[in-house]
């Protein structure tokens, strides 16, 4: 028999770490709250700054979701129900802020301030009631709530861009847009997205001294606890996952190498695997299935074949997703169409796994610390 080089790797990297009889399918999805793209006026405004050829054909339909986005995607996992009654699940790692981009420009670029997702909610979607459908359909069992992250930009290198009157960062935003190419960074700074990445202690400082508070923004504006959290681009440092334990975090969500900023511009790495425990308690995890529909290159077989590899070693099929794949603002017929995907994904696990349990983050992130 012939495995191919895919399916070896698909087994090998599950070898590794905590296993469990249960056969537990957590669907994680990020950037929940992060509002990329404002709409389709700010993407010709980038397309004409040059700015749209540097991001990927996903970021530039990345923006913050509507209440009927919300409700077709919470429909579809309410559907496919699991041996314990529950609905399929989805962990929304989510932001609770953006920037203030009206606040920083009247004080004159000087000073960071951030948005409540609350609040811009009702700036872009007056009236519609986002939020309040959010929060019921986390009651409904649909829909978790973990931590992504203040916001998903990293506030001190755009800051500096900002007050060094950057041409194409004050174009950036005048259209509310943070995202930008950072040619002056490591590239894995692309997008300003990694917002943990720090290159001295005073960027640190500022980072660490939000942490706690945008945890306890997003537990004000969902009204719920949460206990994991996943740092964005997954650049983090352990002194960050620390800080967090006093507010209850006791879940991170890991690569199997994980990056550390060093202060100086680089990194040092940390081998990781799913239920190591670090000095605080906190239990780390890696995710070991992928579910893109949005990319091109996108296969469901290829997705359940990772869900039956996790399987075939007692580990959680912890499937990864963003939210960019179920955001219509821009483009609701690639909405309508990844929408279609998962239900078709969620079918597929049921009809070959009938056995399997839908849980949250929060949840799996428990049988792994007991």
């Amino acid at each position: 028999m012939i495995i191919s080089k895919r399916a070896l790797i698909e087994n090998l990297k599950n070898i590794p770490g905590w296993r469990t009889s249960r056969r537990l399918v957590v669907l994680e999805s990020d950037d929940w709250g992060s509002n990329r793209i404002w709409n389709q006026q700010t993407l010709e405004e980038l397309q004409r700054l040059g700015v749209l050829m540097q991001l990927s054909g996903t970021a530039r339909l990345d923006t913050l979701a509507t209440k009927e986005d919300l409700n077709l995607l919470s429909s579809t996992l309410a559907r496919h129900i699991d041996k314990q009654g529950n609905p399929a699940n989805m962990t929304m790692f989510a932001n609770p802020a953006n920037p203030d981009f009206k606040e920083i420009q009247r004080r004159n670029f000087s000073e960071y301030v951030p948005q409540g997702l609350d609040q811009l909610l009702e700036e872009k979607y007056p009236g519609q009631g986002v939020l309040e459908f959010w929060k019921s359909q986390i009651k409904a069992g649909t829909i978790s709530i973990a931590y992504h992250g203040r916001e998903h930009v990293n506030v001190p290198l755009w800051m500096r861009y900002l007050e060094e009157q950057d041409p194409i960062a004050m174009a950036c935003f005048k259209v509310n847009f943070c995202a930008l190419p950072a040619k002056d960074y490591h590239p894995l700074l692309k997008g300003l997205r990694a917002a943990y990445y720090f290159d001295d202690l005073s960027a640190k400082d500022y980072l660490a001294a939000h942490l706690n508070e945008g945890l306890k923004m997003l537990k004000q504006i969902f009204d719920v606890e949460i206990a994991t959290w996943c740092p964005p681009n997954n650049i983090n440092h352990p002194d960050f996952n620390e800080r967090l334990t006093k507010d209850g975090i006791k879940g991170i969500v890991s690569k199997n190498v994980n990056l550390y900023s060093d202060g100086q511009g680089g990194f040092f790495k940390e081998p990781c695997r799913s239920g190591k425990r670090n000095k605080s308690g906190q239990v780390h995890y890696t995710r070991n299935c992928s579910f893109e529909p949005i990319n091109s290159a996108f296969k469901l077989d290829a997705t359940l074949a990772q869900v039956e590899a996790a399987f075939r070693w007692k580990k959680p099929a912890i499937i990864t997703t963003h939210a960019v794949n179920y955001s219509g603002g821009i483009d609701e017929q690639m909405r309508n169409r990844n929408i279609t995907e998962l239900n078709k994904l969620l079918g597929a696990i049921l009809k070959r796994w009938p056995e399997v349990e839908f849980v949250s983050s929060d949840v799996m992130v428990n049988a792994l610390s007991a």
